[in-house]
């Protein structure tokens, strides 16, 4: 089994007369670590950065977290990203080495926006946004 995944038991409900009849399958995390992520753009690291309209651009998001988060991103015209719409999100490919999860998307914008990253597990989650300032 791998150690950074959840795991699987069954929960029977007992008294003090004995094990009763009702059960469940419940999903236990093994431990569980804080999520961070960090986003770059083009393979650099910055809160704001100018872009030509119609730029091909590439953003890669690094998460760490226990268990293993997913990542999604989201371009938008919100700075807060708990604020972006549940169904602007886009779930990424991503790929998991050392702990360290990463996902890659290719993409370009005509206005500015803000695009950030999400990873979530079932511990919770945390963003990562760069704002994106298009020069006309």
């Amino acid at each position: 089994m791998d150690t950074e995944e959840s795991f699987y038991g069954r929960v029977q409900a007992a008294t003090d007369l004995g094990p009763g009849i009702i059960s469940d399958i419940v999903a236990m995390e093994r431990d569980t670590q804080p999520i961070s992520v960090e986003s770059e753009l083009n393979g650099v690291a910055a809160a704001a950065m100018v872009v030509d309209p119609r730029e091909l651009l590439t953003i890669q998001c690094t998460s760490r977290g226990k268990p293993r988060p997913s990542i999604s991103m989201a371009i938008s015209d919100r700075k807060n990203a708990s604020h972006v719409e549940v169904d602007v999100w886009n779930r990424l490919q991503a790929t998991s080495s050392a702990g360290v999860v990463t996902a890659m998307h290719n993409f370009s914008v005509l206005t500015s926006k803000y695009v950030h990253c999400r990873a979530k597990n079932s511990a919770g989650s945390n963003y990562s946004t760069i704002e994106l300032k298009v020069d006309s």
